[in-house]
Formats: structure tokens, sequence, C-alpha cells
């Protein structure tokens, strides 16, 4: 029941008043008005028999006893289950509250029989059908028709503008009040507390006194709330009352002759000014009557007031106050009114400002419940009475939609029984329309409405949420026996109690990849609450690092990962200690991009793509190693390769990336001088395999010679060795070759032949310990396998300037002798020879490159877990490929059907175009504009879900750099500049000049089309194919056969499957940035059959776009190929750094 404080005589008529006293009695009626003010009525009704009204209710006795009162006006007597029986306090307050309710004026005219008698049948009232379907009347009963009529009749006079003040206002009385100690005690150190409460409806916030302790801490204990006035006079007490509350009280209790009559009634503020609270607050003994008591301030800020709008189940409207933000507004009736707002447990009492005529105020502050059907007439009467037109009564429209499940995970208090003492919780919402309007799960209850502010109210669907919540439960058992158990079936929250015992973190992993992936699948919505005791976390791409650190023994230490709030996570180690809970290799190539959740430990998991995982485990888990993940300088290419995946620039290790960036171009070798000490002229193949060696020598790595028998390992291997001699001269240490004993003699001969120079030594036969004495004279020393092992402890303390075996399949046993005797020697530098790296299996290629390189593949465990058993015994093609690719730089192996015909040079050129003028300017425009709208959207949508908008941004730019008419902007119509077209005009001139014969290849059909009608005014013979052209032989043909000087052919339609000799000039008019796809379309050109040199030029605007991702070609290859591919799919490995250089102003 409603509580009701203030000045009885707004509550209750001075009238009514005397007629009550009349009926009942002085005493009754003052035992009558305690019990009102302490809300000791529980229920109070009014009903009519036949031509008579009855008031009845329950009352709470003195002894929480509940006694039946009534109240009837054809006897106007007073009936109850008390000891009294008759006109008792009972039915005394009964009416009093009845007038708090009604109004006076209906309870004076009940008590003088001068009620309409005319019955009012339910079927009477207008109905308030919502939806067609009920039979829901207007006014639940005769009080609440009739308190809504009192309350319409005083809203139409002030509308009207009539004086609405009601009769009888509290009078100034002067009276002496003494307070006098009671007998209760609170204990020495208590003090009394004022507590603003909310049981006074209608008169705003009241107050209540309270006993309490100060803790060390200096927050209020747990407050004590006194029934009475007297219950807070104990001598006890610090002070009795100190100068503060005497001084309170005195200005609280001496105006109020109905006060004083009964002095134990709680403080009211109706009317009184704000000074009285002022110095309570200043003591910090005013509080809000919830939990942990916050403490009320006194704001030095105003707050504007604001009439709000809540709608219950039948449409009925109640007003509230609060801020223009819709925040809510405890009202403080003093004179000036007060706001309190509560944030957190933050209050703050706040002087008003109206922005409408205080007497609706005070009319809001009564209003009743206002049913649908007269909501019209409110809202105009409202309207003529003052109340802004945004703070009228909305106009609700109620929309009946399906509702989309919502799963929230939080945490709340476990149970008792449970091991911990916080809970992971998953409660269970729905959101209604397009608003995305929450509403908690309520059970089964009946159709509920819920009204949103703009003025749309959606029904609730009982049935399709009972089925959510049996889907929800259908899915849980997936992880049983951890399944969500409901915990409470008023709220429908769920609490995960089994996931909270042992293996919780892969109890939640389960949940998080088996059963949210299906409930998103059925359309449900997954929100982790931030105290959520285990997060799922998304790792943006822009937060993943890859660091070096050069260690010892040539060796660099590396991490990989993520930053999450500010600290590094190291992932590598964590999926090392996982492999056995993460999904297989094999699985994880079938899961695409989905996500798989990796526990990262304090109850965290990350969701990372099922491909990068796979990449992750299957190529950096072979550089784990106890000390951490660590590289050689061998493996800075599967690093250099992990980048380019990840879109990353490791940080450190600069040495270490300076090797990766070589043998990534390890094909492009340049040709180092042949020593002029060599006597015999390399083969170009021979000359590649020389360069091939000096490479590796100057990246301190080491390698394989694998060429087919008979194309020269040995005359390949003096070369470099006399390279050697020439750049070290006297400083060279010798040199020591382990061949097999039939191919001891012919090293010598093949030296004396080429190599003469070179002085040799054979560590063979007896008396081969006395000339190692003499070692340092010699440049090359041969041996044998079977002597190495014979003289290791001969050969160990000697560093050599390098160690060649050849024939080196003889140690494809690293546990054979010779295997661990070449393996103890001292040197640098190793190389291997033979023309059958591998006879029987891969182990033997893994033992010769664990001598060249220690760790370079792993060790033999676990190369044969990654490498060995998935191609020989599943063959795994993918797995194979892999392993062609770790070895290419340092194994090279040409065959003579290969190495038979050599083809002519190729000579690639840049030409820089200069963009001026109107071109230059429009390309300005057209970069500035797509820098605001690119890196809006970044901003708004994170760089992974922008890509449409910077693929488009970078081919408007590259689009004005070929030719303005191409951009399909306004700005570009009168700009008929075209730098680079003129450029490729005047170039055509000189090459044609020159009889060269040219293809063009362009990615825009489009230019070529333009590129077609220059042709074609300067009457030079061409063909041309694009995607659309059918009979490609006919153009091919014509070219071939001199009948055309230039070959128009768009990328994509002619970079590959095309065999043109015919041309020796080949340019590309706009880059592509995948160097293999450029490549092959120049070997359209550049193949066999060619006995032409062959020209390349490239075509670039100086200071655009295309130059700067030239530029980053080399650093970031998959950048460029994500930029400029056409199906976009590679764009997210775009960097917000890539960004800002991409759109750097030319």
């Amino acid at each position: 029941m409603p509580a009701f404080s203030g000045s009885t005589s707004q509550l209750i008529s001075k009238q009514l008043t005397q007629k009550l006293i009349e009926h009942f009695g002085q005493k009754t009626y003052a035992r009558a008005l305690n019990y009102f003010y302490q809300n000791m009525v529980i229920s109070c009704s009014m009903s009519q028999g036949g031509y008579h009204v009855k008031v009845s209710g329950q009352i709470k006795g003195s002894e929480s006893q509940i006694y039946q009162a009534s109240f009837s006006d054809e006897y106007l007597s007073g009936r109850c289950s008390c000891p009294v029986r008759i006109n008792c306090k009972h039915s005394c307050v009964l009416l009093l509250h009845l007038a708090a309710e009604q109004g006076s004026d209906l309870v004076f005219r009940f008590l003088n029989k001068q009620l309409d008698q005319t019955p009012l049948l339910p079927d009477e009232l207008p109905d308030d059908d919502i939806f067609g379907e009920s039979d829901q009347p207007v006014f639940a009963g005769w009080q609440e028709k009739h308190a809504f009529e009192r309350w319409s009749k005083l809203l139409q006079q002030a509308a009207d503008g009539k004086d609405n003040s009601q009769a009888g206002a509290a009078q100034n009385t002067s009276s002496a009040f003494e307070l006098i100690p009671g007998s209760v005690r609170t204990g020495k150190k208590e003090y009394l507390l004022y507590m603003l409460t909310e049981d006074f409806p209608g008169d705003g916030l009241g107050l209540a006194l309270a006993s309490s302790r100060k803790l060390n801490n200096g927050q209020h204990g747990k407050a004590k709330p006194l029934k009475r006035i007297s219950d807070g006079l104990s001598p006890y007490l610090v002070s009795p009352f100190d100068e503060s509350d005497r001084k309170f009280f005195r200005q609280m209790y001496h105006d109020d002759i109905l006060q004083i009559l009964k002095p134990d009634q709680p403080p009211r503020l109706l009317n009184r000014s704000p000074d009285v609270l002022f110095e309570i607050a200043e003591q910090a003994r005013l509080v809000l009557d919830a939990e942990h008591y916050p403490q009320v301030t006194f704001s030095d800020q105003s707050i504007e007031l604001h009439v709000g709008w809540s709608c219950d189940e039948q449409q009925k409207q109640t007003p509230y106050f609060c801020d223009e933000l819709k925040t809510q507004i405890m009202m403080v009736l003093t004179d000036p009114p007060l706001g309190l707002t509560q944030v957190d447990d933050q209050c703050l009492l706040s002087k008003i400002q109206f922005n409408f005529p205080q007497e609706i105020f005070d009319l809001l502050m009564e209003a009743p419940v206002i049913p649908q059907a007269f909501l019209p007439q409110i809202r105009q009467q409202l309207k003529q009475a003052g109340l802004p037109q945004e703070q009228l009564p909305p106009d609700l429209t109620y929309i009946r939609s399906a509702p989309k499940p919502k799963l929230i995970l939080d945490t709340v208090v476990a149970m008792p029984g449970m091991p911990v003492d916080i809970a992971a919780r998953a409660k269970l919402h729905f959101v209604y329309g397009d608003l995305q309007t929450q509403i908690e799960f309520l059970g089964l209850a009946d159709q509920r409405i819920e009204a949103e502010i703009d003025g749309r109210c959606y029904v609730r669907a009982s049935n399709e949420e009972q089925r959510a919540k049996e889907w929800l439960l259908k899915f849980m058992q997936m992880v049983e026996p951890s399944h969500l158990q409901q915990a409470d079936y008023q709220t429908g929250d769920f609490i995960a109690a089994g996931l909270l015992y042992p293996r919780a973190d892969q109890k939640w992993l389960e949940f998080f990849e088996q059963v949210v992936p299906q409930l998103q699948d059925q359309g449900w919505q997954i929100e982790v609450a931030a105290d959520f005791p285990y997060q799922l976390l998304e790792i943006d791409d822009d937060a993943w690092y890859g660091s070096f650190s050069e260690a010892q023994d040539n060796w660099f230490a590396m991490e990989l990962g993520f930053e999450l709030n500010g600290k590094k996570i190291d992932l590598m180690p964590i999926l090392a200690s996982q492999l056995q809970f993460l999904p297989s290799a094999e699985r994880l190539a079938t899961m695409g991009d989905k996500p798989v959740s990796v526990a990262l430990g304090n109850q965290q998991f990350a969701k990372l793509p099922a491909s990068r995982v796979r990449f992750l485990i299957t190529t950096l888990l072979e550089l784990y190693d106890p000390r951490g993940v660590g590289v050689l300088p061998s493996q800075a290419l599967v690093v250099h390769e992990a980048a380019q995946r990840f879109g990353l620039n490791f940080s450190g290790g600069k040495r270490l990336q300076e090797i990766a960036q070589s043998l990534k171009d390890f094909k492009k070798l340049k040709n180092v001088s042949v020593p002029r000490t060599l006597k015999a002229k390399l083969r170009d193949y021979q000359q590649q395999g020389l360069n091939w060696l000096q490479f590796l020598r100057e990246m301190g790595l080491s390698g394989l010679l694998a060429d087919d028998m008979g194309l020269g390992k040995t005359v390949q291997t003096l070369a470099h060795i006399l390279k050697e001699k020439q750049r070290l001269k006297d400083t060279m240490l010798p040199v020591l070759v382990v061949a097999p004993t039939s191919l001891m003699h012919n090293w010598r001969r093949e030296t004396e032949r080429f190599a003469p120079s070179l002085k040799v030594l054979l560590h063979h036969g007896s008396g081969r310990e006395r000339s190692l004495e003499s070692i340092a004279q010699y440049d090359l020393i041969l041996t044998t396998y079977a002597l190495v092992q014979r003289d290791a402890e001969l050969l160990k303390p000697q560093k050599w300037q390098m160690l060649i075996l050849d024939e080196s399949q003889a140690i494809k046993n690293p546990l054979s002798k010779a295997g661990k005797a070449v393996r103890e020697l001292q040197t640098d530098y190793r190389i291997c020879l033979t023309g059958t790296p591998v006879e029987n299996n891969l182990q033997e290629l893994w033992s010769q490159f664990d001598f060249l390189m220690p760790g370079f593949l792993g060790n033999k465990k676990r190369f044969a877990q990654l490498y060995r058993k998935p191609i020989e015994k599943d063959a795994d093609f993918a797995t194979q490929q892999r392993l062609v690719q770790r070895i290419a730089p340092f194994m090279l192996r040409r065959t003579k059907d290969l190495v038979a015909t050599e083809l002519p040079p190729k000579t690639e050129m840049i030409r820089e175009i200069e963009l001026i003028d109107k071109q230059r300017d429009l390309y300005e425009t057209v970069r500035s504009a797509m820098q605001l709208k690119v890196f809006q959207e970044v901003k708004n949508k994170g760089l992974a879900q922008s890509q449409i908008m910077i693929l488009d941004a970078m081919l408007k730019m590259r689009q004005v750099c070929c030719d303005p008419s191409l951009v399909k902007l306004s700005a570009a119509e009168n700009v008929h500049q075209s730098a680079k077209l003129d450029e490729l005009t005047e170039l055509l001139e000189e090459l044609l000049s020159e009889n060269r014969k040219v293809l063009i290849f362009s990615q825009f059909t489009s230019m070529l089309a333009i590129i077609e009608r220059v042709l074609h005014r300067r009457k030079i013979d061409f063909v041309k194919i694009t995607g659309q052209t059918k009979d490609r032989d006919t153009p091919i043909q014509q070219f071939q056969n001199g009948l055309a000087s230039v070959f128009l052919i768009s990328l994509k339609a002619g970079g590959t499957g095309l065999n043109l000799t015919a041309a020796d000039t080949v340019i590309h008019y706009d880059p592509w940035w995948n160097p293999a796809v450029e490549d092959q379309a120049t070997d359209r050109a550049h193949r066999i059959g060619q006995d032409k040199p062959v020209f390349v030029y490239r075509l670039v605007a100086k200071g655009t776009v295309e130059e700067k991702m030239q530029a980053m070609q080399q650093r970031k290859r998959a950048l460029a190929s994500g930029v400029y591919s056409a199906d976009g799919k590679s764009a997210s490995a775009l960097t917000a750094e890539d960004l800002k250089v991409l759109f750097e102003p030319m």
C-alpha cells in the first residue's frame, strides 16, 4: 500500500478532520492518525452493495496482528475484529487512508450519506481494449475512478487559469515543545542518522530516523530505523540530542498542532525550508534509505525539471520527474523544492528550475494513473496549463514483433555449496523491434508490454520466449554435465554451476566453440559483460606484434603474439602447451577462418582464426625451443613468410630481417666476378651456382648444391674457394673437403686443372699425422669419411675456413660415426654436394641439413611429426610444398634438361611520370576526399570491416594516375590532361622508330580503349585481347607474323598462357603490385624460344599512391596484393600505418 506524509491539512481537510473527531472522539482519532503515518493500512477498498457504500480493509496492529475493519454508510459505524469491535482506531484509519487516496471531499460526503447512490456497474464503464481481444475496464474500481475525476477537475481549473490552492493550509502556531529522554538503549557510540525515504508518494521523499555507528573507514554502519522519536532519546547516545538535533526538531514541530498531539511521529519535510537539511548533511548524517545507505550531499548546481511518462500493461500512463536525459529525479517537497539524483552511490540534492508553471508540478505530484481512453483529454489540459509539448503524455503505438534472444554472460553471487564466491551467470533477455529494446525474461508471465520513450510499445511474445529458453537448454546439453541450470524461475537467470569445477577452463572452451556458434546461427545475440569471469576476447589485426632480440650462438629470440590491455601476450609458448587440446592441423584446414578459442590463463580466451592457428602450429612451432621460440639465420625466411601472412613488421633483429629479404630474393642474385685464377669458362647456370654460394657465405648461411651429376658441382665449388682466397688473401684458413675414397684423386685432378693456384694436401695414407703439422701452408685439405672418424681428435682442434662434404648422402644416418665426426669439426661455413640428396626417405635430407645448419628443420622427432609422416605416409602435397619452400634458398638443384637452353638478357626500367596542373590538382582533390572518408570509416568500423571503402579509394586514386577520364566524378569532367598517356605516346614513337614490337599490359580495359583511340589517330597497327575476346588465335598470329607492332592486353585475360616471342618490349602501363603476376605477364615475351634481348618498362606516377606502393612492395608484399587484388580478399593486410603512408600528399 502507498504511504503518506506531509501536513495533514493537505491530505485531510479541516472539515473532514472535525467530522472524524466528532464521530470517533479525540483520542481514537489521534491513535488512528498515528497508524496512518506509520503506514499500518495493508489494504483498503470501496465497494457498493445495492444503494449503500462500504469501506473495508486490513490493518496491522501494534503487536503485528492483522485486523479486519470496515465502515458502512448504512449505519455510519465502523466494525473491526479487534477487542474494541465498534468505531475503533482501525476503522477510523481506513477513512483517513481513503481520504488521502481519493480526497477529503469523497469521505466527507460518504459520512454525510451524500454519495451518488445509483449503482455504477462494470458493464456500464467504457472498455479499454488494447488489441481488440481483452475486456479490461478503464478503471480498476470506484476509488481509482473517483481519484482520476477529482484530479482531472483540478487540472482543468489550472488549464482555465483558476486558483487551485486548497483551503486549510498549515497554520503557524507557537507551541513550547521539549524533548524528554526516553529509556531505550541504542549503545554508547551510536548517533542519529536522518534517512530520506521513498515511502511518501504525493509528498516526495520523506524523512525517517535511525541510529547507526561510525565505522573505522568513516562510513556508516548498519542503520537501525527508529519507529518513534522517543526511541532515539536514550541517555546512552553520544549526546542524547546535540544542538543541531534540537534545532532541527524545534524547526520541524513548532508550527503543526497535529504533530504536537502525537510528538512521536517522524518529522515531515513538506513546505519546510531546505535549510533544515543543510546542517545535518554537512555533518554527513543525511543518507538515502537504500542499500549501503549512500550519503546525501548538496550540489551547487541546479537541475532543470522535466516530465516523463511510464506505461503499464493496460496502456495506462503515470508521470514521473526527470532531467533532460530522462534520468529520474526524486522530489523533496521543501519550499522551494529540491531534487535528488542518484548515480551509483553518489546522491546529490539540487535546487530545481521549472520550465513549466509550478502549479502543474503540484498537480503532477498527486497525479493518479491515467487510462488510455482519457489521454487525449489530459494531454490537451496539460498543454493548456503550460506543460511543454515534448513533455506531454506520448501518443503510444503498440507493436507486435518477434523477439530476438540475447544471452548476457555476467556474474552473480554463488549459491551455497559452490566452490567459489562468484558464479558465472547467463541472463536471457529478448530484443524487440529495430530499437533494440531489451526486455528481461520473466518466465511464462502473461503478455507484458514495455514502453519506449519515443512512443513505441512492444508486446511480449511469451510462447516464442519459451521456445528460445528450450533452445538454450538443448544446446547446453552439449557440454553435459556442465549445462546451464535455471537459478530463478521468476527472473529467468541461469548459472553455469558445473563450469565452476575442475577443468572449468576447458568446459568454457567447449561452450564458446560449440554452443555459442549454434546459438548465433539461430539468430541469438551473445553479450559478454566486463565482469564475466571467463572473458572471450576479439583480437584486432592491429593488436598483433612480432619482435626479435639477438641472443648467443648466432640465435635470435622471437616473440609473436598480440597486445592486450597494454600487455604483450607471447602466443607461441601458449600454443605449444595446448597442442593436445587444440583441433588437429587436418581439422583446422577444414575450418577456414572460423574462430578457435585459445585459453590465455586468468580465465581469458582469445578468438583466433583457424587458418592463423594452423599456420602457427604447422610452421612457427617448428622453431619452438625450451629457451623460448628461437630463430636461426637459416630460418629467417620462415619468419618473413609469417610476417607476410600476418601483415606484420617484426621489430628488432635487423640483421635477421636483412637475411630474410635476401633469402626471399635469392633467385635474383647479382653476378659475382669469376676469379682470374679459375682456368675455366663458367656456363650461365654455373655462374648462378657461384653467385648462390657467395650469397650464402655473405649471409653467414650454409647450403646444399644438388645439381645433376656431370653439371660441374666441383668446378663451381672451386670457383667459390678461389673467390674466397681472392677476398681473404693470406688470412684464409684451410678448406677441408670430405669425400668418398673413390673421389679423392678426382678432386686433386680437378683442382690441378681448374685451380692450380691452390695448394692441396691429401690427408690420406700412412704418415698423415705428420702432414697436419704443416697444415697452415695449404689452401685445400682432402680426406675421406672413414679417416674423419679415425682422426677426429687430430682434426677437431683445427678451425676450418669451410667444410665441404662431397656425396653428402654418406651422412644420411645422423647416428653414424661419420655423421657424428663431421658435426664435431670447427667451422662457420658448410657446403654439401650431392646429386641425390634423398635416396630412401626424408630423414636423409634432414640429416644433411642438420649438419649444415643445426636446428633449421627442428629436431629429428619434430621433423618426423611435421614433415616426414604427412609426406611419406599421408601423401600430403601441401606439406610437401611447404618443405620445398622451406629449403629452397638453401638447396640449389639443376637438372640437365633445365640448363640445356639459356635465355637472352632481360632489362627492366621504371619510367617516373610527373603529374602536372589540373591532373595533379585532381589527384590531390580525390586523395584528400578519400582520406577523410576512409579514416572515418576505419574509425567507425575498424580496419577489417572497411575493406570495400579502402579498395574504392585506392581505385579512384590509381585511375587519376592513369587517365582522369577513368574517374566517374564531376570534378574530373573538365580535366583532359594525362601525363602518363602522353609519356606512353612518346615512348611508343621512339620504340617503333627502332622497329621494336611492343606488348602493353593494363588492368583497366577502359584504359586500353583510350590507348586504342590514340593508336588509331596515329595510324599504328595493333591487336588486342581482353576478357571479351573470343577469338584469341587471330590477334596472336597477326602479331607473331608481323602484321601488328603493338599488342594491347588486359592483365587478367592475357597475363598467362600466351607465347609472344615476337615481342622484344613489355610496357606495364599501370603497375600490378604482385611481382609474380607481373613476371608472368613479362614472360609472354621473355621465354623459351626468345632470341632477342627483352626490355621491360614500368610507368609509375611520381609521388602518388603508385610510387608509395612500390616502395612498400619489398617490405610488405602481402599489402600490395591485398590492395590491388580483384576480389579484395587480402585488403585486411593493411595496417593503420600503411593507410597513413598511402594517403600522404604529393
